[in-house]
């Protein structure tokens, strides 16, 4: 790292390690993602693999390996006794199989099996239209190093789709997620209080919608890809490169 001219980086956290390594802040350029999703697909996609989900809908949009499944199947227990009528919906699957099937047989055991609509991995076109089917979305993240260098781009996709997100408050969680304004932010391992969270927007259609707005509005101001491209077009071509 130390003989670039200019170093993109897409967390705050490889900002620091950057940083410690001597690079000047100047020839840092902090770049995150934006959403997966293209604005011309998120606007005209109504391809859904569902149909008539019954609400309201908790998103699990997840590759199921940042995180303890266990933690997140309490969440989703808790929530359910309290929300009886809840639809969980999980989009994805996991990166691993032996994780994916360990969090269908917690699922199982905990009573949820059939609150559960697992749609699994599914074409970008057929994305969209799942993400605006949600209510609320959880995101999950083990408070460890390599999760705080993370930029995670589904977690831009569920806020760009307008998906208020209870979230573990970890890396760039914290810049994707605006706490009390766009979603609720809470520590590693807090499952009473990511379960209260989840509820209270469940239970609280009025917030829900403000939350959505906002979460649309803040990644459309901040995480745009015409700004970031022009971040990167900028850190490559006004560095001073002697």
């Amino acid at each position: 790292m130390a003989h670039n001219h200019a170093l993109t980086v897409a967390s705050r956290a490889l900002e620091t390690i950057a940083l410690s390594k001597g690079i000047p802040p100047e020839r840092i350029a902090y770049v995150p993602n934006g959403p997966g999703i293209n604005k011309r697909l998120a606007a005209s996609s109504d391809q859904s693999p569902v149909s008539n989900l019954q609400s309201p809908i908790l998103l699990v949009y997840s590759r199921l390996f940042e995180f303890d499944t266990g933690r997140l199947t309490a969440i989703l227990q808790g929530v359910k006794t309290a929300v009886p009528d809840l639809t969980i919906l999980l989009v994805g699957a996991g990166l691993y199989d032996a994780d994916a099937a360990q969090f269908r047989r917690q699922l199982a055991e905990a009573g949820l099996a059939d609150a559960v609509k697992d749609v699994g991995w599914v074409e970008l076109e057929a994305l969209p239209a799942l993400l605006r089917a949600a209510d609320v979305g959880v995101y999950l993240m083990d408070d460890t190093l390599l999760n705080r260098t993370k930029c995670p781009v589904k977690l831009a996709d569920m806020a760009a789709a307008g998906a208020p997100v209870v979230a573990e408050a970890v890396g760039q969680v914290n810049e994707y997620v605006v706490h009390g304004r766009t979603g609720y932010l809470r520590p590693t391992g807090d499952i009473e209080g990511l379960t209260a969270d989840l509820i209270h927007l469940l239970q609280n259609p009025a917030e829900r919608e403000r939350f959505s707005e906002a979460a649309k509005r803040h990644i459309a101001a901040h995480f745009n890809w015409a700004d970031l491209a022009e971040r990167v077009e900028q850190a490559y071509t006004q560095r001073d490169i002697g």
